[in-house]
């Protein structure tokens, strides 16, 4: 599980560092999960099937094991951001018609836009 937590930190170091050598305005963390999917599907592609007893096979119960530890631990990140509201409760009740005016309107902007791609795309394909 170790080479596991190795692989996830690695591959967000490259990520942040691709994201600061690039000037690229996407998360660094982002970019490492992508690297980490790329690095998963080459490693399938590439390997012939293993019996069950090898140690790639423990490898990737150890990379299923990180992830679920991480996933199942996931709620204590969304700690800080319920603090930071909590802390900024009296801004937020300041300014609560032009928060909720903002999250209703770019629900529904995001909602017109989706509608509106599926409908183009769906004219193209002739599908529906």
């Amino acid at each position: 599980m170790l080479h596991a937590l190795t692989l996830f930190l690695i591959c967000q170091l490259f990520g942040e560092f691709f994201v600061r050598v690039t000037f690229i305005q996407l998360p660094g963390p982002l970019i490492g999960m992508f690297l980490l999917l790329i690095l998963l599907f080459v490693r399938s592609k590439w390997k012939q099937p293993v019996p069950s007893n090898d140690d790639t096979s423990e490898k990737n119960n150890a990379i299923d094991r990180a992830a679920n530890g991480i996933l199942g631990n996931l709620s204590l990140l969304f700690v800080p951001a319920a603090v930071g509201i909590i802390q900024h409760l009296p801004l937020i009740a300041n300014h609560t018609v032009a928060l909720t005016l903002t999250i209703l309107g770019s629900t529904l902007l995001t909602l017109l836009v989706s509608v509106g791609i599926f409908r183009l795309l769906s004219a193209k394909s002739g599908t529906f």
